[in-house]
């Protein structure tokens, strides 16, 4: 028999998916995709028993950027998909996150370092500081021994 904590494991997660479902429903009926009730509950039901919400992608030849924490060579990487609207598993700095790169449009696995809100300050005295816009986020590498680009905010937009 399941532990306790692996029941509440297993509820969260459905509430999360329950949410989502919602979510990815109530956008398609506001996109004029679904008129009837019928096919919103269906759309409903195809999303949460069919979507999902954690897949294992690999992730090869990733180079140094994250390690440690990841291996160069690549590895196996549990991803979760997040709606903006749901919220399903809030992030907080220090998470690792998947990006899209805006420049190339490759995704990029790195680690968050600042959300919307926080101030960012450099340690040259010649720069100004300035906080995160909304829908804004700076990811960092874990190699520190990695010469940094220049650095620029990510704006996070929800994807369908």
């Amino acid at each position: 028999m399941a532990s306790p904590s692996t029941w509440a494991t297993r509820l969260r997660y459905a509430l999360s998916k329950m949410s989502y479902s919602a979510a990815v429903s109530l956008r398609m009926y506001n996109a004029g995709k679904i008129r009837k009730i019928g096919e919103f509950a269906s759309c409903l039901h195809s999303n949460f028993f069919h979507a999902k919400l954690t897949s294992v992608h690999w992730a090869p030849n990733l180079g140094n950027e994250m390690a440690p924490a990841i291996h160069s060579n690549g590895a196996a990487v549990l991803v979760r998909k997040l709606l903006r609207e749901t919220n399903p598993m809030p992030l907080f700095v220090g998470d690792v996150v998947v990006v899209r790169d805006p420049e190339d449009s490759q995704f990029l696995i790195r680690r968050l370092a600042a959300i919307e809100g926080c101030e960012m300050v450099s340690t040259d005295e010649n720069d100004t500081p300035f906080v995160l816009a909304h829908n804004n986020c700076w990811v960092l590498a874990d190699n520190q021994s990695l010469m940094p680009k220049l650095g620029q905010p990510f704006v996070w937009t929800s994807s369908s």
